[in-house]
């Protein structure tokens, strides 16, 4: 049987070397692997078929196979880092928003753009919307709701590219529903970012604000 130190090995420096090549961690997190790397039990190269045999039947703690969003460092393991933080920009003449540097990072160059359940704009990263799809299909066709959902959701998407200063293009009909000006709140939300008119956001925000504590003695598992 494969000695844990050794999976745990193979997958620091895996991951170091994968992170590497797509950039997607800063300098300081790759140093910090690769000191890490050298303080476990080294791994010799015939070893190295069977841990990738090993690894395939267990669950990375970050899956950058599937994922583009960055990992880091907690509990000395690689752990998905969620979309957090709101940021205040602005739309320009065009339509045009800069998303944030951090939401950029993780996302890539494509978000698809789909109306918020409320009156938000919602992006997702390719992968992420894939996975919304499937449970969309997998809604029954025989409940109205259901069907409702699925259609105004799938209605609303669009494949939005991020261009080269970092801006998206606001397709007219979302920036109706969400009653987006020009001032507007960006939101990081876990798998997903939010994108809401300013005024409507500090409404939002507020009105939420003033019955937090009824609202998290509500949820489960807070």
């Amino acid at each position: 049987m494969l000695q844990t130190r050794n999976v745990y090995t193979f997958r620091v420096l895996f991951f170091k070397f994968y992170c590497e090549k797509i950039n997607i961690i800063t300098l300081k997190s790759r140093q910090s692997f690769i000191v890490r790397s050298f303080q476990e039990q080294p791994v010799n190269n015939s070893e190295i078929p069977s841990l990738i045999d090993n690894l395939k039947n267990t669950p990375p703690s970050c899956n950058v196979a599937k994922s583009s969003r960055l990992c880091h460092e907690m509990g000395g393991r690689g752990e998905p880092v969620g979309l957090t933080g709101s940021y205040s920009h602005r739309l320009d003449a065009k339509g045009r928003v800069v998303l944030p540097a951090k939401f950029r990072e993780e996302l890539g160059g494509l978000v698809v753009a789909a109306i918020g359940i409320e009156r938000c704009v919602t992006l997702y990263s390719p992968d992420r919307w894939e996975a919304l799809l499937e449970k969309l299909q997998q809604l029954p066709s025989g409940n109205s709701k259901a069907r409702d959902l699925r259609r105004i959701i799938l209605a609303s998407a669009h494949e939005l590219e991020i261009d080269g200063m970092g801006r998206i293009l606001m397709p007219n009909v979302l920036r109706t529903y969400g009653s987006i000006n020009q001032e507007v709140t960006i939101n990081g939300n876990g798998d997903r970012i939010e994108i809401w008119d300013q005024a409507a956001w500090d409404q939002y925000q507020s009105a939420v604000l003033q019955d937090l504590r009824e609202t998290a003695e509500g949820v489960e598992g807070i």
